[in-house]
């Protein structure tokens, strides 16, 4: 196995990852969230031993990362190596030396996760919005909305988002199977290789079926369905609470998951604001139209017995539960 010009070499082992970076060694293992760094003399030498296998890569001081990013895919036939070379949503060479390693711990937990296609159903407040960003994170899935997919094809002039602003300036309703199709199109990216979590499709029972008729000409199909069930009774006082953070999604309560500072993304620092149609008048209008389309929906998958019927009233980590129990 040759040498990468302009690197020094490195091991690595199955329970840590050893690097020399400008003069230090960088040690990190998938327990800890980020490397830490140790200014020691040398790099790791001496004999394969403890399943230790050769990892080519020098790195002199002011080199790139990228020694070390081509280095980690010799030789190793891991977890790793599967990460590497399953997951091309990002260019790692793009990775600063501690964010590349809090990546490369991201791949190698998703490449043993396995493959699931979710549709999320409730009525606006159930608590979508709380438990998408969740379950992404843990299952490695991409989040697909409808209204977002359709804005950025039409924003990239793909032929599918052209046919959509065509539709959409001549005030007619983007067709079923053009939705379907931004669908089709969007579970291609990197980011959708381990399944997919879609949330404001289908709404029809016809959508359901040209969904269903997409993904079986691709060999898959829809693995669970999670129906966030709630008495409309509750939703008033959640929607009316309700604060958006407008770039991330990150949603907040005034009363049930309020930010540190009032007013303030927790994250970000920036302003929350509150959706116009966050109104009970509004709600009332949402819910009689949720009632109609999409229960059917329901009906159709509960025929596939692929329906778990969450209790979304409840707490939002109770509710979180009930979703690791479901696809466990």
């Amino acid at each position: 196995m040759g040498e990468i010009s302009g690197c020094h070499r490195w091991r690595l082992q199955p329970t840590s990852i050893r690097y020399r970076l400008n003069g230090n060694i960088t040690r990190w293992s998938p327990s800890s969230a980020a490397p830490e760094r140790h200014n020691e003399g040398s790099v790791v030498g001496g004999a394969r031993e403890n399943g230790w296998r050769p990892m080519v890569g020098r790195h002199k001081g002011g080199a790139s990362d990228g020694c070390i990013i081509r280095g980690l895919g010799l030789g190793f036939d891991g977890p790793l190596q599967v990460a590497m070379a399953s997951s091309t949503a990002l260019n790692l060479e793009d990775f600063q030396s501690v964010d590349l390693m809090t990546e490369l711990l991201r791949r190698m937990k998703c490449s043993t996760k396995p493959d699931k296609r979710l549709i999320l159903v409730g009525p606006p407040g159930s608590g979508k919005g709380t438990q998408s960003p969740i379950i992404k994170d843990e299952y490695c899935l991409c989040h697909l909305a409808t209204g977002d997919m359709l804005r950025a094809a039409v924003a990239a002039k793909t032929p599918l988002g052209i046919k959509a602003k065509e539709a959409m300036d001549n005030g007619q309703l983007v067709s079923d199977d053009l939705v379907v199709g931004i669908i089709d199109e969007a579970i291609n990216k990197p980011s959708c290789q381990k399944g997919f979590i879609l949330d404001g499709f289908p709404r029809t029972v016809v959508q359901a079926e040209k969904l269903d008729e997409m993904l079986e000409s691709r060999g898959v199909k829809v693995d669970k369905v999670l129906n966030f069930a709630i008495d409309d009774a509750i939703l008033e006082e959640r929607i009316t609470g309700r604060w958006i953070h407008p770039s991330s999604g990150r949603s907040y309560h005034s009363k049930f998951a309020p930010p540190k500072v009032p007013g303030v993304d927790d994250v970000t620092g920036e302003p929350l604001i509150q959706r116009k149609d966050d109104t009970a008048a509004v709600l009332k209008s949402r819910l009689e139209a949720f009632h109609k389309q999409t229960e059917p929906v329901i009906d159709y998958y509960k025929k596939k017995n692929i329906v778990a019927n969450l209790h979304a009233e409840k707490h939002p980590q109770d509710v979180t539960a009930e979703v690791q129990k479901v696809l466990s």
